[in-house]
């Protein structure tokens, strides 16, 4: 007989209590106990006695009266065996802290995951003999969970601190970066303008002092225009066109805008052709081209000496291009930084020959947007590199595949023709502009044409002249104190103004035409405005 269910003994060690009261106390306190508790009878493990708290953890199973590996077999291939018998044999219990256990909550169930604390006591018989195990557990599987979140949450909230430290050490470094980048431009045009205000210049250095002014404001413009693009790409916001155009035509215009600019390097320039091309295609030119002149004109920036080689193949609807060029390489050190915004291969890159490392990450992201890639496929020290840019095109319908052998490349840069003296004779334009620079540029613009124009230095003014004069055509700017472009022309046209009315704006994204659009402007320009842009635009739209 063991310890814990004894015979009533012919003296009570409760002295003047009842025996059998005592046990039906302790009965009723193992029965009721909110926590689980169990009993196993020898080697075998013999449920003798379990409560209901305990009958809980395996709902719908016969246990009493059951070994237990029998009444819950999928306990067989854990620790909890091995470690009742020990405390069986050898009389050292057993503590068990948020302890895994593999359990299913009926017979056929799944294996569920739940942790216990749990004591692991041994019982022994009237005579001291070992007779079986005595089970204390506690269910602490939400307090364990409630852990792994809290410590998730705290690896998120670390992840989360990190990553924003990150960012804004790159935003840091990127600004710093765009900084130095913009500024060397920008002190070339003010040191230069300075330099040009001079009395008594000679013209030729008058001319040498405009043309670097000319060179590094259109290098400030790239560099904006770069860096937002990238930042559409990355937003998601920037669109691929389906455009029909001709794919021969297209490669040889740029062959020879390109061999112009090596000329100018004191390089050769060269475009071969592997396979057959078909004549059209459907694809972008604009991001097209904007691939190509980035990877090229990079081929092209950094050889001094040798030649640089497109070399364009077609299959199964995917353009590859290669580029290869005999420049100053690239070690596999400096190929790790490639691809980053604002970085190059080191430091004297950046000294020697200027510029942001935009044009790299912008192109494989054009590269990837239009179904390709783009790449470094090899590079030595002192000997060259090369990058393989593709992209995906659909043929246009109908079109012809010309063999290799009879695509040729004409090497005649189409410089744009001089505008026309007069081909805005006559008209009348209204300018709504704050700028007083920009009246003044403008001005110039329209009076070298013939055109006759009126100012108006705000949204609100702009729009009584408009409704009081008889012009033609109404350039105006988006930003504008008092009444800004949008509010402008949506007063206008709801007021029947039927005449062209022509955006002027520096935002140059596509999703700020739309809006002009959407308020009511006929025509858009953006800032910086180049002359012949804008009076083709003002011949279009006036069908002079």
């Amino acid at each position: 007989m063991h310890k814990l269910d004894p015979e009533p003994p012919s003296e009570s060690p409760f002295p003047g209590s009842n025996p059998r009261l005592e046990i039906a106390k302790l009965e009723s306190m193992f029965m009721q106990a909110p926590t689980a508790m169990a009993l196993w009878r020898g080697e075998d493990l013999v449920f003798e006695k379990i409560n209901p708290a305990y009958q809980k953890i395996f709902p719908g199973r016969t246990l009493l009266g059951l070994p237990f590996e029998i009444a819950v077999p999928e306990m067989r291939s854990q620790p909890f065996p091995a470690m009742i018998r020990q405390v069986l044999r050898t009389g050292e219990p057993i503590i068990g802290t948020e302890f895994p256990a593999m359990i299913r909550r009926s017979p056929d169930g799944p294996l569920e995951e739940r942790f216990y604390d749990f004591t692991y006591v041994r019982i022994c018989g009237a005579e001291g003999e070992p007779y079986g195990v005595y089970d204390h557990a506690i269910d602490v599987t939400d307090r364990v969970q409630a852990k792994r979140t809290a410590a998730r949450l705290t690896d998120d909230l670390r992840t989360a601190r990190d990553h924003a430290e990150a960012a804004n050490l790159a935003k840091s470094t990127f600004l710093a970066n765009m900084s130095h980048e913009i500024r060397t431009p920008l002190g070339a045009i003010m040191g230069f303008s300075e330099l040009a205000v001079q009395k008594d210049l000679s013209r030729q250095d008058l001319d040498n002092y405009l043309a670097i002014i000319n060179r590094n404001s259109k290098q400030v413009l790239r560099i904006i225009d770069d860096i937002l693009d990238l930042s559409k790409v990355e937003a998601g916001r920037l669109s691929i066109e389906k455009v029909d155009f001709s794919l021969i035509e297209f490669l040889s215009d740029f062959s020879a805008v390109m061999k112009f600019r090596a000329r100018e390097n004191g390089i050769n320039y060269f475009t071969t052709v592997g396979s057959a091309l078909p004549q059209r295609v459907i694809s972008d030119p604009t991001r097209l081209r904007q691939i190509l002149i980035n990877s090229v004109g990079n081929a092209i920036k950094f050889t001094t000496k040798g030649h640089v080689r497109l070399h364009v193949t077609a299959d199964q609807g995917v353009l590859r291009f290669l580029v290869a060029d005999t420049g100053r390489g690239i070690s596999p050190e400096q190929a790790e930084n490639l691809f980053q915004p604002f970085a190059q291969a080191d430091s004297s890159t950046t000294r020697k020959f200027g510029g942001t490392g935009l044009g790299l990450v912008l192109t494989r992201h054009l590269c990837e947007l239009m179904g390709g890639s783009y790449v470094l496929e090899e590079s030595s020290l002192g000997q060259g590199s090369s990058f393989a840019a593709s992209v995906r095109v659909a043929p246009s319908p109908g079109s012809d595949v010309v063999p290799p052998q009879e695509i040729h490349f004409e090497s005649v840069v189409n410089l744009p023709k001089p505008l026309e003296p007069d081909q805005l004779k006559n008209l009348n334009v209204l300018l709504v502009e704050d700028s007083l620079d920009n009246q003044l540029l403008l001005k110039i613009f329209l009076t070298q044409q013939g055109a006759r124009f009126q100012i108006a230095a705000d949204g609100s003014e702009g729009v009584r002249k408009a409704r009081e004069g008889d012009f033609d055509l109404v350039l105006m700017d988006i930003q504008m104190p008092k009444m800004d472009g949008h509010e402008a022309v949506r007063t206008l046209r709801a007021q029947g103004y039927a005449k062209p009315i022509i955006a002027l704006s520096a935002h140059a994204m596509r999703e700020e035409m739309e809006k002009a659009a959407q308020s009511g402007f006929t025509g858009y320009v953006s800032k910086p405005i180049h002359k012949p842009e804008l009076i083709a635009t003002i011949l279009e739209l006036t069908e002079r």
